[in-house]
């Protein structure tokens, strides 16, 4: 969103999908200038939020999958030099072979205002059982290149693509590019959710009008909005099928008020059901601005 853009989801290893951590954006006084040659030099500005949504089941591609609800949580705050997250993902669904399952995700990371460096900590859960604990810290140079040290689940160290987003500069970079009436982005990304580096990710971005939305919350109606979808790719396969996809139906300052989650076997449906945009920080200086050159 990712990431939401740069919102941010990501699955859980058991299952033939990720459940993915959502970036999500909201609006704020910090502005974000856009990290990449790919997209428009259109600022955008992220704010804080805490937002909580409804999920869903909406289909199941074989039947494997009977039912599926769950819920998820995110919060992201800034401060005076970095964005930080969590994000906590929960989804009970019944399958027929493995029957109940009670899934967990919980997601935390602190991301430099520069975009330059991220620290990051992913637990996955299924029915009390820890399938796997991912964490680290990730450092970029000027031209989005850099490299990635693991702590967990091994002491390992892999570099990191020209090009390369952390998920807030990602969340920027969609936004920029869509209010400039582009309609897709790609470029690596690296959220710290999974043990083997950046992965590709592709946006489409469809539908942006500056008409005013009745339905909308009162705080997002003079905004303009529109429709992201992002595709995620393993960058050691050479197929075109993506890991898991993200539909969402996002405001300019980040928003996101409808999701369309698949996992591949199945899809669900998230719904925004609380909104809070906390009060940002008052800085002793202007706060960093990413700035990158292309390679």
């Amino acid at each position: 969103m990712l990431s939401p853009i740069g919102m941010i989801f990501y699955p859980f290893m058991a299952r033939t999908h990720r459940i993915p951590t959502f970036c999500l954006l909201l609006a704020s006084c910090f502005v974000l200038p856009l990290p990449s040659a790919h997209a428009s030099s259109q600022p955008v500005s992220l704010a804080s939020q805490n937002v909580r949504y409804s999920l869903d089941l909406v289909e199941s591609s074989d039947g494997s999958t009977t039912d599926a609800t769950g819920s998820m949580t995110y919060s992201v705050r800034r401060t005076c030099t970095a964005w930080e997250t969590v994000q906590k993902l929960e989804i009970q669904s019944t399958t027929r072979k493995h029957g109940p399952e009670l899934m967990l995700s919980d997601y935390v990371a602190s991301e430099s205002l520069d975009g330059r460096h991220l620290t990051f900590r992913t637990q996955e859960r299924v029915n009390g059982r820890i399938l796997q604990t991912v964490s680290g810290q990730a450092q970029l140079n000027r031209d989005g290149s850099g490299s990635v040290t693991y702590d967990r689940p091994l002491a390992k160290k892999l570099s990191l693509p020209a090009g390369t987003m952390f998920p807030m500069a990602h969340t920027g970079a969609l936004i920029s590019a869509a209010i400039a009436s582009q309609n897709e982005l790609t470029t690596p990304l690296f959220d710290g959710t999974l043990p083997d580096g950046a992965q590709d990710s592709y946006a489409t971005l469809v539908g942006w009008t500056t008409t005013p939305s009745p339905t909308s919350p009162p705080s997002l109606r003079a905004l303009p909005t529109g429709h992201i979808h992002v595709a995620y790719y393993d960058r050691s396969q050479q197929d075109m099928i993506p890991t898991y996809t993200i539909g969402m139906h996002s405001y300019a300052n980040g928003v996101v008020d409808r999701l369309d989650l698949d996992f591949g076997d199945f899809r669900m449906n998230g719904i925004l059901r609380t909104l809070e945009l906390p009060r940002e920080p008052t800085c002793a200086h202007p706060p960093e601005t990413i700035s990158r050159v292309t390679p």
